[in-house]
């Protein structure tokens, strides 16, 4: 067995790794920042957020202090990076941009890009005097239990924070950011909601004109403006359908348009085609049995013509469970720019759709367990913005070194948070994998201070 002093140069070695690993990472994002002092507190500013675990500065410079400088001085250099005028949170943003354009060039070029568009609202339930906060509905976090029995119609809840909208990729190797934007309700660039999903499907256009790029949104997408500006800037777009809607349905026997409510022909209609899959997330397999059926719809007023895949899902041998994501037993998915002629198209369409739980995953891991970006403690919105996309980043280089570094580096570091780290039991997620990294740099910190200030042993009381 090593001595103590060899297993600290080990450590030293790894956790002087995992620093440059994560310098080099964030070098594009320093690069375009217009002062070294400004460079030097995002490579000083990252790590430190990340041992802490916490969106706060206080706490970030207690883990980055140096012999040179303070933990208050490099908190007030932290909090110069997020309040200077200099620059602006799009420079950063661009840099995302430009490494999930690089991702999906990767890709096939006859393959198609799925891409989950879907709103992100930011809790900050105790605020009322930050630029910008507004109030924005919250659903109970998956999981977690209502305090109080709730009624049937009761969705969630009112609270104030801040709405975002993220693009997100999905089938590329690791998740890429193709569109991200927090706004307010209340400031003046606020034009609406489906403004904003307007203006995504033109950045996303914009920035990947050559690829055949299919939009997967929830019920939030369930607005005929959206399906024609998807039409207009050639995207295909999978929306959940959930509005009572009067539309016309192709009736393929008797050749000619049926005037239909949308649900009621969905719930009217028995699956033409039957397939099985299975969902996994949080370590569990459940197989569902889902009954699909199809058809070409169009809308009475302007004669818009879409597709419609019904689908009616249910578990296989067990109850429903209640905090593992899954598409609704009654699934109605409005189809835009892609036909829909057979079973096998529906069934592509159904399994393209479903993929969309996997944006729920990335968002749990920024805001609940994860990093924790509703704890941010800021008062303007540029400054809020800036300090959620570092934390975006570190979101990014968590799942940038799972495939870096060897299995073996990246088992151990996740062994430092659980004991079942390379067991069977073990499921491989990324939030074990922070966890192990906040220890590593924490206990790095812890070390350095020691030596900068080193315990005042000479205050113990007497005889110990």
């Amino acid at each position: 067995m090593p001595s103590i002093a060899e297993a600290l140069e080990k450590f030293n070695h790894l956790t002087e790794a995992l620093r440059e690993e994560l310098a080099r990472f964030l070098c594009p994002f320093a690069a375009v920042l217009p002062d070294a002092r400004h460079r030097q507190a995002l490579q000083r500013l990252a790590p430190a957020l990340l041992a802490s675990r916490k969106p706060h500065l206080s706490a970030a410079g207690a883990r980055g202090a140096a012999v040179s400088i303070s933990a208050w001085a490099l908190s007030k250099r932290f909090s110069t990076l997020l309040h200077t005028p200099r620059f602006s949170h799009h420079a950063w943003l661009n840099v995302l941009y430009a490494q999930a354009v690089d991702q999906v060039a990767a890709l096939p070029a006859g393959r198609r890009l799925i891409v989950a568009v879907d709103p992100l609202n930011l809790e900050k339930a105790y605020a009322r005097k930050i630029e910008g906060i507004c109030q924005v509905h919250k659903s109970t976090p998956p999981g977690s239990p209502p305090k109080r029995p709730r009624r049937r119609k009761e969705e969630g809840r009112i609270t104030w924070g801040y709405p975002s909208i993220f693009a997100v990729g999905l089938n590329t190797a690791r998740p890429a950011l193709l569109h991200q934007r927090l706004f307010s309700y209340v400031s003046d660039d606020f034009v609406s909601q489906p403004w904003e999903w307007i203006q995504t499907m033109r950045y996303l256009r914009q920035r990947l004109p050559g690829r055949r790029l299919c939009l997967v949104a929830d019920a939030e997408a369930d607005d005929q403006k959206l399906w024609q500006e998807a039409q207009a800037n050639d995207l295909e777009l999978l929306a959940r359908a959930t509005k009572v809607r009067n539309v016309e349905i192709w009736d393929s026997r008797r050749r000619r348009w049926r005037a239909q409510e949308l649900q009621n022909w969905a719930r009217s209609r028995q699956g033409r085609a039957h397939f099985v899959k299975a969902f996994t997330h949080a370590g569990r397999t459940v197989p569902v049995r889902v009954h699909l059926n199809w058809a070409r719809l169009r809308l009475p007023a302007d004669s818009f013509e879409a597709w419609a895949v019904t689908a009616q899902t249910e578990v296989i041998g067990r109850e429903r469970p209640p905090d593992q994501w899954l598409p609704p037993p009654h699934l109605v998915v409005v189809v835009i720019g892609r036909p829909v002629r057979g079973a096998q198209e529906a069934w592509r369409v159904y399994q393209d759709w479903a993929q969309r739980g996997q944006i729920e995953l990335l968002y749990r891991f920024l805001q609940e367990d994860g990093l924790d970006i509703e704890k941010i403690l800021l008062h303007k919105l540029e400054r809020f913005r800036r300090l959620l996309l570092i934390i975006v980043m570190l979101a990014f280089f968590i799942f940038h070194l799972e495939h870096w570094w060897s299995p073996v580096l990246i088992q151990w570091l996740r062994s430092l948070e659980s004991s079942i780290a390379g067991k069977g039991m073990d499921r491989r997620g990324h939030y074990l994998l922070l966890r192990g990294v906040q220890r590593a740099l924490d206990a790095r910190a812890l070390l350095e201070w020691i030596k900068i200030r080193p315990p005042p042993i000479g205050y113990l009381p007497h005889g110990l």
